[in-house]
């Protein structure tokens, strides 16, 4: 599945809500071994609440990438590595967001 609830997105508390107020999802531990700390709990819906953001954020930084390897060219003549790193980055960059939208091959 690759479409997700449009951001923004907010934590209230335990609850993640879209920008119309709408639940998303709540975090809870229902069948944890152990009882998770309330503020790890409020922490992990405040990251949830941001996911719609870093997609977007990843999905433009693999944009870039992609544009300046195009722009540098040649891997050869690269003295410093800096386009091997920003072709590694935007591998890394490529592949969350396709595990994100559901589209990677795993």
């Amino acid at each position: 599945m690759s479409d997700h609830t449009s951001g923004p997105w907010s934590a209230t508390g335990l609850n993640i809500r879209n920008q119309d107020g709408g639940l998303i999802c709540t975090v809870t531990n229902l069948w944890a071994d152990q009882e998770t700390p309330e503020a790890e709990k409020v922490a992990n819906a405040r990251l949830i609440a941001c996911a719609p953001e870093m997609l977007e954020t990843v999905d433009m930084a693999a944009q870039f990438l992609a544009r300046f390897l195009d722009t540098v060219g040649d891997l050869k003549n690269d003295k410093d590595g800096l386009s091997m790193e920003a072709g590694l980055l935007l591998i890394w960059c490529e592949d969350l967001v396709s595990s994100a939208k559901g589209t990677d091959e795993n």
